[in-house]
């Protein structure tokens, strides 16, 4: 994909030395009009070739791997540890451990990519009937 695009701007900015107007090169190499003139505009503005540099790669974790690797022991530790009620981990429980111990605040759905990458999962818990019923479904 890198090699593709490389090509497609020297393309696009020899094209232009040669002569050819936007539109056309748009229509010869498939391409959106506006991204030719943004590729041109970078080549005129810096008098070189533009180097594809891999693209937006999103916005800078908040949590290091080292943090993420960190927040795996502190889970192993328990709920309980952290005073909450029962030994279960719940997605607002761990947004709460990871707030209090690295000052960073996480939505739930956040969270549990974060559990997945430290390869913590998830189970679904079983369905119960309240004890009530169980004691009346074992005495019919």
């Amino acid at each position: 994909m890198k090699e593709l695009i490389s090509y497609q701007w020297k393309t696009v900015c020899r094209l232009s030395d040669q002569g050819m107007r936007q539109y056309q090169i748009a229509k010869v190499l498939e391409l959106s009009e506006s991204r030719v003139s943004q590729i041109l505009k970078n080549y005129h503005l810096s008098g070189e070739i533009p180097v594809y540099d891999g693209g937006n790669r999103g916005a800078t974790p908040r949590l290091s791997k080292e943090n993420k690797l960190d927040l795996g022991e502190k889970l192993k530790k328990g709920a309980e540890y952290y005073g909450f009620k029962g030994d279960i981990w719940t997605l607002i429980r761990v947004q709460a451990v990871i707030e209090k111990e690295f000052g960073v605040k996480y939505g739930t759905s956040q969270i549990s990519n974060i559990l997945k990458e430290i390869g913590w999962s998830w189970q679904k818990p079983k369905k119960r009937l309240p004890s009530g019923f169980r004691k009346s479904r074992e005495v019919a």
